[in-house]
């Protein structure tokens, strides 16, 4: 479904597989931080550019997904720091509509 083939191109680092699998009006929701489709595609690409982002250390604690949704929790670091990640997404005619990420301090 959705969740393995955003993983997949995430680990891939692969902007055309995004593209394709993003509903034209997607938006990207982080804390007070939006991004529409084009946006959110430009800065992922540039962090695939600019890092060495990968999502092979991710420490995924649970998975779920249905038809309409998916969400996926994971454990990672990030600027040293320990984060609890949750990413969710609500899926519209077969695309990724909406994804909404959530990152908490594991103290």
């Amino acid at each position: 479904m959705l969740l393995r083939q955003f993983a997949d191109a995430m680990t891939n680092r692969d902007i055309d597989v995004f593209a394709s699998m993003l509903h034209e009006d997607f938006f990207y929701i982080e804390g007070t931080t939006m991004e529409t489709r084009d946006e959110w595609l430009q800065a992922t690409a540039e962090m695939f550019e600019s890092s060495d982002h990968t999502s092979s250390n991710w420490d995924v604690t649970a998975r779920f997904e249905t038809k309409d949704m998916g969400a996926v929790e994971y454990t990672t670091e990030k600027n040293g720091r320990k984060m609890r990640v949750l990413n969710a997404f609500i899926y519209r005619d077969g695309k990724v509509y909406r994804q909404l990420i959530s990152r908490v301090p594991i103290e």
